[in-house]
């Protein structure tokens, strides 16, 4: 299927049937946090509400639905590498994140 016929119903729905996906889907943020984080809120809100109304976000969002659940499942393993991706990855994606949605006023 070609990437100009995702709509974000479809989109969604070609991942949850070729992928398994969780309704989530965010799965290295899970792995870091937890399935209860506020942080889950704020990376679904962008996904949501920024990325899927793009055609590159969109892409982006599939490949990342293709190479996180093994990512996810390493950094699952060890406390160490959850808190390496946590302090140098995460906490400021989720910081820049915050800005722009709250800079483009996204829900």
């Amino acid at each position: 299927m070609a990437l100009e016929h995702f709509g974000t119903k479809s989109f969604l729905e070609f991942v949850s049937l070729h992928r398994n996906v969780q309704k989530s889907g965010c799965f290295i943020a899970t792995a870091v946090y937890g399935e209860d984080a506020s942080e889950l809120e704020l990376l679904r809100g962008f996904r949501d509400q920024y990325l899927m109304r793009s055609q590159l976000g969109r892409l982006f969002v599939l490949s990342y639905y293709l190479c996180s659940p093994y990512l996810a499942a390493v950094i699952a393993k060890s406390v160490m590498v959850r808190e390496f991706v946590k302090n140098l990855f995460l906490k400021p994606m989720c910081v820049l994140i915050g800005r722009v949605m709250l800079r483009w006023k996204l829900p």
